[in-house]
């Protein structure tokens, strides 16, 4: 915004840059959120048809400028991935050569999870500092964990068990997609496949979010008591980023 010059109003121009301010800070806070929002759908995988993705996306001024800074991926019916691409500059969408790719129209479109890329990770990661993308949430250069089979073949972590962590932690990961439990003694998040991860803990307090905690158990369960669940029973996505999340807790 243009500083206010002498023959302007000055009451009005105040007003002009207390309102442009506050649009400012705005802005940052819904960009903010929307990001946040992305991630989790790139976690769950959200998938969109192509007609609401150009619509919720490339056409919308303010989703347009997260869209472009991030990879996305086509699936098909099974849900496999049928490419990855990026929204170029022009609107276009260019895949790992700079080529264009044309979207099927019958396909559905997703934020790519580093899971449907790893072969290319590397070269798209290339890309996307040749081009100084700067993305909005870790995405290409996320961590991917694996579950040791020590692990994989139990339905708790017991490694986990007794490692201190902190509320405002236990906070974050609420804002991520997990859910407090009703006495906020624990987190819970549904999987595909019909899995819940269970995080426990002493208790997360709102009078005082920084106050330190305890986790007191980890374990995987099956929706609505369909039997026992460990976590061999999870997707390479939804482990990796258990492990991903856990490690952040207790770090």
């Amino acid at each position: 915004m243009p500083r206010p010059a002498a023959t302007d109003d000055a009451e009005l121009a105040s007003a002009a840059v207390k309102r442009y301010t506050a649009l400012k800070k705005e802005v940052q806070t819904i960009v903010k959120e929307r990001a946040g929002a992305l991630e989790v759908a790139m976690v769950a995988g959200r998938r969109w048809s192509e007609p609401d993705f150009r619509r919720l996306f490339l056409d919308h001024p303010l989703m347009w400028r997260l869209a472009q800074r991030l990879l996305w991926a086509t699936f098909d019916e099974r849900d496999a991935v049928v490419t990855t691409f990026r929204p170029a500059e022009d609107r276009t969408f260019a895949d790992l050569d700079d080529k264009t790719v044309d979207l099927d129209p019958a396909a559905t479109i997703g934020v790519a999870h580093p899971w449907h890329f790893a072969a290319d990770r590397e070269e798209w990661s290339t890309v996307f500092t040749d081009y100084e993308i700067i993305q909005p949430f870790p995405q290409v250069g996320r961590e991917l964990l694996t579950l040791p089979d020590a692990d994989a073949d139990r339905g708790e972590l017991t490694r986990f068990v007794g490692r201190a962590t902190a509320g405002r932690k236990e906070w974050v990961l609420a804002a991520r997609g997990w859910v407090f439990n009703d006495n906020n003694t624990g987190l819970s998040r549904e999987w595909p496949g019909g899995r819940i991860v269970e995080v426990a803990f002493h208790g997360y307090s709102f009078h005082d979010p920084d106050a330190p905690d305890q986790l007191t158990g980890v374990r995987v369960v099956a929706a609505h008591g369909t039997g026992p669940a460990t976590f061999a029973d999870l997707d390479p996505i939804a482990a990796s980023e258990v492990l991903r999340d856990l490690e952040y807790l207790v770090s």
